[in-house]
């Protein structure tokens, strides 16, 4: 069987979905693996790393996609990637088919046999090919990285000659895989780290890890968080205001598909750095708001 992976086309991506040490395992199992110049450069593996590892390396990939059975990706397919697999050949990518119905309608039309990694259950079978947990987690970890650098002052506190400074609050909007990690990842930071969830039962989650859970009521068709500072959000998961201190807010719930949308910010408060990284955690769309 031949293996083949394109370069990444979405800008700014730098990973790549065959390494030289995987294309190695492939290789002693039999198949041919081939990659398109270039495709490893960001991730740290230039084309002689592949050459040596004895894979092919392709110019372009239109040659690719017509020398490979099999075509491996990161990010989902462009249509004009679709366009050129040919019928009975197969894709395996993140491709999240629910938000990308004309994508998924145009490679049922070309023929193509498309798995979806995102889609692969969370069982104990099926653990090792879990690669959206893996992302999920990175993602986790790496929207708080990216708050602290754009929160302006530190996330622990600090007391010094000159005066103190208090610890930043962040609160963690969503606590499946990619909350969790952002929570140990602000904890261990020394923030005063608050989070949410929608399902009750992970409070004691978020509590082992040192954060204190928030609880929702309804009020006036509102839900309001019960914490020390008071965040209104609307039905529908829209975020309005946040008032009475500097807070940092990752919305772990946007990742891989999440709804949660950021509204218009309107009481003066301090920075507050928002995820919105979406289904294909896309760190350069997160927004910073003056709240």
């Amino acid at each position: 069987m031949k293996i083949g992976s394109p370069k990444e086309t979405l800008d700014r991506e730098a990973r790549v979905a065959l390494t030289p040490d995987s294309a190695k395992e492939l290789l002693k199992l039999g198949h041919e693996c081939f990659v398109e110049s270039g495709a490893g450069t960001s991730s740290g593996y230039p084309d002689d790393a592949y050459r040596a590892a004895g894979v092919e390396v392709v110019a372009d990939a239109k040659t690719l996609f017509s020398v490979a059975d099999v075509v491996v990706k990161v990010r989902p397919p462009q249509p004009q990637e679709v366009d050129l697999l040919a019928a009975g050949k197969t894709l395996i990518s993140f491709f999240y088919p629910a938000q990308n119905g004309p994508l998924l309608e145009q490679a049922v039309a070309k023929g193509v046999n498309t798995i979806a990694m995102d889609m692969v259950p969370r069982i104990s079978r099926a653990q090792k090919m879990d690669a959206l947990s893996s992302m999920a987690n990175i993602a986790g970890y790496r929207a708080v990285i990216e708050a602290g650098n754009n929160f302006g002052r530190f996330f622990t506190g600090q007391v010094t000659a000159a005066g103190k400074v208090p610890p930043a609050k962040v609160l963690v909007i969503g606590a499946g895989v990619a909350g969790l990690a952002a929570i140990g990842t602000a904890t261990s930071l020394g923030a005063i780290t608050l989070a949410f969830d929608v399902r009750p039962e992970v409070a004691e989650q978020i509590e082992s890890m040192g954060a204190e859970f928030v609880y929702l009521v309804s009020v006036h068709k509102r839900l309001v968080f019960l914490c020390l500072q008071r965040v209104w959000v609307p039905l529908g998961g829209r975020f309005e205001a946040m008032r009475c201190g500097s807070w940092v807010l990752i919305a772990a719930a946007r990742i891989s598909g999440g709804n949660a949308r950021i509204g218009n910010c309107r009481r003066s408060a301090g920075p507050v750095l928002a995820g919105d990284m979406g289904c294909q955690f896309d760190l350069r769309r997160a927004k910073r708001a003056r709240l």
